[in-house]
């Protein structure tokens, strides 16, 4: 931890600065994102280490940008947020390659957990 880079995508902009206020609080990097194309361009452009990504989000849907961001990073852990779902859409991410799912609002503790575990793969 403390040099960890954390890519929040989410176009809830409370959620979003909720989940980064408390990773700095913990030492991590954190940006955020609601533009799904930016998104995609920063796991391209830059060092990331664990995208947190809002599976239902307006213009790209989650799974789309789950898809673009293994594309360019396989191995990256994604973990999927969300406030709206089913059981079905979190085995289909989790069959997508997503790392992990969380419905909201985020725990944060667990979510640090799911953090802590994937950098540490």
């Amino acid at each position: 931890m403390g040099e960890d880079t954390i890519l929040i995508i989410d176009d809830d902009i409370v959620s979003q600065r909720q989940i980064s206020i408390t990773l700095r609080s913990r030492g991590y990097v954190t940006k955020i994102t609601s533009i799904s194309p930016v998104a995609v361009k920063i796991v391209q452009a830059e060092l990331i280490d664990v995208v947190i990504l809002d599976i239902n989000m307006s213009g790209w849907m989650g799974m789309e940008l789950l898809k673009e961001i293994h594309i360019s990073k396989p191995k990256l852990p994604v973990i999927i947020t969300s406030a709206f779902t089913t059981e079905e859409l979190m085995i289909e991410a989790l069959e997508k390659g997503a790392y992990s799912f969380m419905r909201k609002p985020v725990n944060t503790n667990f979510l640090n957990e799911l953090i802590e575990e994937a950098v540490g793969m």
